[in-house]
């Protein structure tokens, strides 16, 4: 039994020994700021799913507003920083090949905001842990409001949002888009 404890307080001093000799792994971002589409982070998604599918009754008319949580990738700003979005025709991967194609039309199937198709990261301190408010320089948002009453029954569309390049901010290359499917039942 004495034996056995000398082992195990022999193994765990060479445990904290060796510990000790490593560096220090510290997590910093080096680079040109990025925003890339929350992942995690919103409505009508399966996580780790850059889509979004938000199906309406046959019936619908009445509009569904919901946010896209966008991510700043750097430090945070100083002053408020903005990354600009289109509602894009298209989705290209890195390659160039077409993987994606948009057929809702804006102001009869969703509208957007900001309408002047800049989401903004205000100026402050840090957060904290996720804290998800606009307020928050790590988050901005882009209100996406559906209108069923574009639509006919049985009918679905497809609306590609694209991030783009503003004078502080890049898309991180991969993930600057993001799908959203809308539909309605048929009759």
């Amino acid at each position: 039994m004495r034996l056995r404890s000398l082992l195990t307080a022999g193994l765990l001093a060479a445990t904290l020994l060796l510990t000790g000799c490593f560096d220090d792994i510290v997590n910093t971002f080096e680079g040109e700021p990025q925003v890339e589409f929350g992942q995690y982070f919103q409505p009508f998604s399966a996580s780790n799913n850059y889509t979004a599918n938000l199906s309406f009754p046959a019936d619908a008319d009445s509009p569904t507003t919901f946010d896209l949580r966008l991510n700043l990738i750097g430090p945070h700003q100083e002053g408020d920083v903005h990354i600009n979005f289109v509602a894009a025709a298209e989705e290209v991967d890195v390659d160039g090949e077409v993987v994606g194609t948009a057929s809702a039309v804006e102001g009869v199937h969703f509208t957007l905001n900001p309408t002047d198709g800049q989401a903004v990261f205000p100026a402050g301190e840090e957060c904290g842990d996720f804290v998800d408010t606009p307020a928050c320089p790590s988050f901005s948002f882009i209100e996406v409001t559906a209108l069923p009453d574009g639509l006919d029954p049985g009918e679905s569309v497809t609306l590609i949002l694209e991030l783009q390049s503003s004078d502080a901010l890049i898309p991180a290359e991969n993930y600057k888009y993001y799908t959203v499917n809308l539909s309605k039942a048929a009759e």
